[in-house]
């Protein structure tokens, strides 16, 4: 009977390599490769394992760069290296970690160029195996962020005058420190120490809750007793430090209603707003030592190549992060029921609140977007800025109740709603026919009097609403279901999505559409990445071509960054449509 093979001998087997969602320390297999790391975050074993693995495989690349670089400039052969000290970050120095870069470099300029070599001849083939590596190169290229746009892009900047500077000022910060400096107060005033300072700072920054907040507090194993022994005594503390300077203010508003109470007189209802100067508080941004580096003063145009001919739109990463405090709450509108008017009059006077209250708010805006206010700078330096609505970020439902226009109406067709709402000013005791003919509300807009507004241009698209709702799911999709009716309608829909083939990043539909009964945006993305090949065959081709198109706009309308490269096939999708479109008039739907 023969031994059993040593260890050794079975280590010298050849191993199939692992599917690519298997741990290769404990050998679980997980159903994605995202699973995958998941499973070895909270497992210091997997992850050294995988760590080392990697490193492992990062070590046997350079040895066959530094083996190839050899060979091609003649030097004798690289046996063995040291990756000791080369991976220790803590025990060597960036020369000693950038030492087989530079030797590799050496070899590399030392080696002949292609042009002076002789062709090779019959016998070089056996003799030197390295030599018939393929040579390392390295190809210089701009430094590109994630859709082959640059870090830094040409910039053209704005011919005229503007962001002059009217000499130097102090910030909000600047005059605390310096206040605090005059009077010899310690820098962790209302804290006892550094200590403390660095705890409460932990525990603002950390994401807890309240609730946890106050359990960490009563801990009897927490080494250092804080003064602050109470969520509320420490969040009391907090508030008490110096940082925001725009205070809070309380308007009262009273509706008075068309219903009559029990006294006889007409109802009503006290409704509160809390707002703070919105001027104030642009100021306040605008001096943010933290935001030196962030803020432009005039107009640039960004270009993506030297010449000028590729305009691109850079995203502003840090104006989106929540954390880092670019956005100020002006204020907190009011909820009301008013069940003080009748449900006939209740819709039209919760748009009027609205929009006084919205007037209220950007009052401050009247005066300083026509003469300007003079603000000290993140810079330090002082300058004359002029505060305007630009930009109103809303879904489509609000941006009817901002339009004063009905939901199944355009809330951004300037002529038809200015036209009717110069009626309305001219007709006060009545309501126009115009309005109602246009879906129209007769009422004072917020927007009317602001300087530089114009409302529709400032409306941005709400992708959720407009397209993947909106043109999609309650246009597109019932076109197709109906141009399918020859074959079944929306049962054959529904049969296509169930036979669609599974898939990790597919969404699989095992009941169809028609079933389901609340859609959310990550459903209609979902049913968008498998709808064109679910409906293709099923119809007439123009309608699959049309359907590309619609996917192809909307896809391209997701683009955070756009250059004009993208901008033109953004239209030409658009127009594709329309040049398809008439497949659905053939088909009479």
């Amino acid at each position: 009977m023969d031994n059993p093979p040593s260890t050794g001998q079975l280590d010298s087997q050849p191993q199939l390599p692992l599917p690519l969602n298997t741990c290769g320390r404990c050998l679980t297999t997980l159903s994605t490769t995202q699973g995958l790391k998941s499973h070895r975050k909270p497992l210091e074993e997997c992850r050294c394992a995988y760590e080392a693995a990697n490193t492992a495989r990062l070590d046997e690349a350079i040895v066959q760069g530094l083996v190839a670089a050899a060979a091609a400039a003649g030097k004798p052969p690289v046996d063995s290296v040291d990756f000791s000290r080369v991976h220790n970050k803590d025990d060597s120095s960036p020369h000693e970690r950038d030492s087989l870069v530079e030797v590799f470099s050496q070899l590399v300029d030392a080696a002949p160029s292609n042009s002076n070599r002789s062709p090779p001849t019959a016998g070089d083939g056996g003799e030197n195996p390295a030599a018939k590596r393929r040579r390392v190169e390295v190809e210089e290229v701009p430094d590109e962020e994630e859709g082959g746009l640059p870090h830094v892009p040409w910039v053209e900047d704005y011919p005229g005058d503007a962001g002059h500077t009217f000499g130097k000022g102090e910030t909000m910060f600047e005059r605390i420190h310096r206040q605090k400096t005059e009077a010899g107060d310690d820098l962790w005033v209302l804290f006892e120490c550094r200590d403390e300072w660095e705890l409460a700072e932990w525990l603002v920054l950390s994401g807890l809750t309240q609730s946890n907040i106050e359990k960490f507090l009563k801990l009897e194993i927490t080494r250092m007793k804080p003064s602050f022994q109470s969520n509320y005594l420490f969040y009391k503390m907090v508030d008490q430090l110096p940082g925001r300077a725009v205070n809070w203010k309380l308007e009262v508003f009273e509706a008075v209603g068309d219903e009559v109470g029990e006294d006889g007189q007409p109802k009503k209802e006290r409704v509160e707003l809390w707002m703070r100067d919105a001027v104030h508080c642009i100021r306040e941004l605008m001096g943010n030592p933290a935001f030196r580096d962030c803020i432009c003063y005039a107009p640039e145009k960004h270009y993506a190549d030297p010449q000028g001919k590729t305009r691109i739109n850079l995203d502003q990463n840090m104006w989106r992060k929540p954390f880092s405090h670019t956005t100020v709450l002006l204020g907190y509108l009011p909820v009301a029921k008013l069940e003080c008017f009748s449900e006939k009059r209740r819709a039209l006077e919760q748009y009027h609140l609205f929009h006084q209250c919205m007037k209220a708010l950007l009052e401050p805006f009247i005066a300083a977007a026509k003469d300007g206010v003079l603000m000290t700078c993140a810079d330090g330096l002082i300058r004359r800025v002029f505060p305007i609505l630009a930009t109103y970020v809303a879904d489509h439902p609000e941006q009817c109740l901002v339009a004063a226009c009905q939901e199944n109406y355009c809330p951004k067709d300037p002529a038809r709603i200015t036209a009717a709402l110069e009626g309305a000013a001219r007709s006060a005791t009545q309501k126009p026919p115009e309005c109602s003919q246009w879906g129209l509300c007769a009422i004072e807009l917020f927007w009317e009097d602001l300087p530089h507004c114009n409302i529709f241009a400032a409306l941005t698209p709400d992708i959720l609403h407009q397209l993947h709702k909106g043109v999609f799911k309650d246009h597109l999709v019932s076109w197709v279901t109906k141009a399918m009716a020859d074959e079944g309608g929306m049962v054959e829909l529904d049969k296509r999505f169930m036979s669609m083939l599974r898939h990790s990043d597919l969404r699989h539909f095992k009941k169809g559409i028609s079933l389901v009964s609340q859609w959310t945006g990550p459903k209609y993305k979902n049913m968008e990445k498998v709808f064109l090949g679910a409906i293709a065959g099923a119809s007439d081709e123009r309608v699959t071509r049309a359907s590309r198109m619609v996917l192809d706009f909307v896809y391209y309308a997701h683009i955070e960054t756009h250059t004009d490269k993208t901008l033109n096939v953004l239209h030409q999708a658009w127009s594709d449509f329309h040049k398809y479109k008439q497949v659905f008039v053939d088909l009479e739907i």
